[in-house]
């Protein structure tokens, strides 16, 4: 443990410096504007046929989800999964009789 003079503070991690938050911009929700984000998680599951291992798996990839209406922004969804997101975005607005 380092140990800090008082009124000192503690050094950053090498390879790290110090970020003024006021220089950042906020991320809100492309449906309904909210600012508030809470952590989500894809699922996929890994047949055993393909896994090295050779049994079923089950994948989490995390991402954000609004707190407020649960929309996942697209700067949230992995590359390898927007087509896919976006087709079934798609369906879900096709009226159908």
């Amino acid at each position: 443990m380092i140990k800090v003079p008082s009124g000192q503070k503690p050094p950053m991690p090498s390879g790290r410096s110090e970020i003024d938050i006021k220089q950042t911009t906020a991320i809100i929700c492309e449906k309904c504007q909210g600012d508030l984000f809470i952590p989500a998680f894809y699922m996929r599951k890994l047949s055993a046929i393909v896994n090295p291992q050779g049994q079923d798996a089950v994948i989490p990839i995390q991402t954000f989800c609004c707190g407020n209406c649960g929309h996942i922004n697209k700067e949230f969804i992995p590359l390898f999964m927007q087509a896919e997101t976006e087709l079934k975005d798609k369906e879900s607005t096709i009226i159908k009789p």
